[in-house]
């Protein structure tokens, strides 16, 4: 703590205080002490600092008026200090913002004059403080906060704790004659506890560290999605029953595209800032380790795959309307269909290696328009101008299909559930039993591609400037991630083999189930094949 007796650390008093019967002499040194407090904050490098000081020459006059403060004293020695301070402060700075100084010499007639009862307590309230001194520091405060240093920095107002809507003034005692103020002009113990709920709203609901927060679900949602996507390989490879191998195909690459997705992402913990014409991404992972260039590597790798993702969960639903009509084609006919459909996704990732910018005029840019973010020791990467073509076919080919992709998933789960409630196909009870389980299945995986809506949301409202904020731009890729880490579970939980094999192989639960037959005609067979 940085305690410096009567000086404050923004701006030093111009003229003398008026500091009832104790001396003023301090005030001509305030100065040549400001230094102090930069070197303090320099020298600890706090994630959160606190302001707290009776403001003096801060709500001193204006020397041109209240809207005139790019020419004001006090208002520019404010922006020096902040200006050296506020970099050096890892996440937040906290100022207490001017409120009425309460005149010494009337303290010590309170009790007097509420005993006497000649003037009311609105009246005693009133004697004790100057109405509008203490505006013209909140003024200065609140222009210092908005064009300096925004959601970095802010304000802790007890104007809110000390007015009486009732008597309409300021009261700095209660109706018992209780002081919220010491003699020498301190918050006394009864006004510590006035302003308690103050501070505890501070430390309950400001203090989140997003970068942990989210890098923390990252790392153990990634982990996991790693895990069930081999778990969903093997599966795939060695658990399969014949009558379903051609549909494994598919279910291979989606394990294979959503693991190394889970993979990238592990790596990378990505925070999406748009701004304007510019998109940066700040890398938490352990890519940061090897450097920006490794980071947007594996970020354009990640990207990728969840698009290819998105693709495949396409092929996917047309895959299980098609063999409901036909038979079921071969493993080497779809994954020609794979390498087609991965054309777009592999195109993706090759032109997006060249949108990558130097690293430090993203820095400027996101310092100019968001002076409050601390980037300090962070990786940093991205585009200062999102149209030229590279970025620009990336951002449409991660957006613009995913709606009509979604609309189309729809209308095929529609078709599918259509077709197999079709009263004319004679089957058994237990394939009807297979076919609810189907319909479960669609049900479960026509929600995942609506975690893509989420994510492209929350990044147009940053990219168009309606809204930014930390939170917002960790949850662009916090949404994505969910796609490949609930995915697997479709197949865990639907595809009868696979599920008796984990519940053998982890819980020990295993259970005799229905063999799959059907008595309908060849051409419907194929309708065990949509398992899964």
């Amino acid at each position: 703590m940085a305690d410096v007796t009567g000086c404050e650390p923004l701006a030093a008093p111009r003229k003398p205080v008026d500091n009832g019967k104790f001396s003023t002499d301090w005030t001509q040194e305030c100065s040549s002490r400001l230094e102090e407090f930069v070197e303090f904050i320099n020298e600890t490098q706090p994630d959160y600092a606190f302001m707290m000081t009776r403001w003096f020459a801060v709500a001193e006059p204006y020397d041109n008026g209240p809207d005139n403060l790019n020419n004001d004293t006090i208002y520019l020695e404010m922006r020096d200090q902040l200006r050296k301070m506020l970099p050096n402060i890892k996440r937040k700075l906290f100022i207490l913002d001017s409120f009425p100084r309460i005149h010494p010499e009337g303290i010590e007639n309170i009790a007097r004059e509420m005993k006497e009862g000649k003037k009311t307590m609105e009246e005693i309230n009133m004697s004790l403080y100057e109405p509008k001194q203490f505006e013209w520091g909140r003024r200065r405060h609140a222009e210092l906060v908005k064009n300096e240093c925004g959601s970095k920095c802010e304000l802790i107002d007890y104007v809110d704790a000390f007015w009486n809507q009732t008597m309409n003034t300021f009261q700095f005692f209660d109706s018992k004659g209780f002081l919220y103020f010491t003699t020498t002009l301190h918050v006394s113990a009864h006004g510590i506890e006035h302003v308690r709920p103050i501070y505890t709203k501070i430390c309950a609901g400001t203090m989140i560290d997003f970068a942990i927060v989210f890098s923390s679900a990252h790392a153990i949602i990634s982990f996991l999605g790693m895990t069930f996507n081999l778990l969903l390989a093997y599966l795939a490879l060695f658990q399969t029953p014949r009558v379903i191998k051609s549909y494994s195909t598919l279910i291979v690459n989606f394990a294979v595209t959503d693991f190394f997705a889970c993979m990238f992402d592990f790596l990378v913990q990505q925070r999406l800032i748009p701004t304007g014409l510019t998109l940066a991404y700040v890398s938490n992972g352990y890519c940061s380790r090897f450097g920006p260039r490794t980071c947007y590597v594996a970020y354009s790798l990640m990207l990728h795959f969840l698009s290819h993702s998105l693709w495949s969960l396409l092929l996917s639903f047309s895959y299980r309307y098609y063999i409901l009509f036909k038979p079921a084609p071969t493993r080497k006919t779809l994954v020609i269909i794979l390498c087609v459909i991965y054309i777009p996704s592999l195109f993706q990732w090759v032109s997006f290696l060249w949108a990558q910018d130097d690293p430090e005029e993203l820095r400027e840019i996101l310092h100019e328009a968001f002076p409050s973010y601390n980037l300090t020791g962070h990786t940093v990467t991205g585009t200062s101008n999102i149209l030229c073509f590279s970025a620009l076919y990336t951002i449409l080919h991660m957006t613009i299909p995913i709606t009509p992709v979604y609309i189309c998933i729809l209308i095929l789960r529609r078709k599918i559930i259509s077709r197999l409630s079709f009263q004319g196909v004679n089957i058994t009870k237990d394939t009807k039993n297979l076919h609810s389980q189907l319909l479960m299945a669609l049900a479960y995986q026509a929600v995942i591609p609506g975690f893509y809506l989420f994510s492209i949301a929350s990044y147009a409202i940053g990219q168009f400037g309606i809204y930014n904020h930390p939170a917002l731009e960790y949850f662009t890729f916090s949404s994505f991630l969910l796609i490949p880490f609930l995915s697997p579970l479709a197949s865990f939980i639907f595809v009868t083999p696979y599920r008796k094999f984990i519940k053998h192989s982890f819980f020990k639960m295993a259970n005799v189930e229905p063999g799959e037959t059907s008595s309908t005609p060849q051409n419907y067979t194929s309708h065990i094949h949509v398992i899964g």
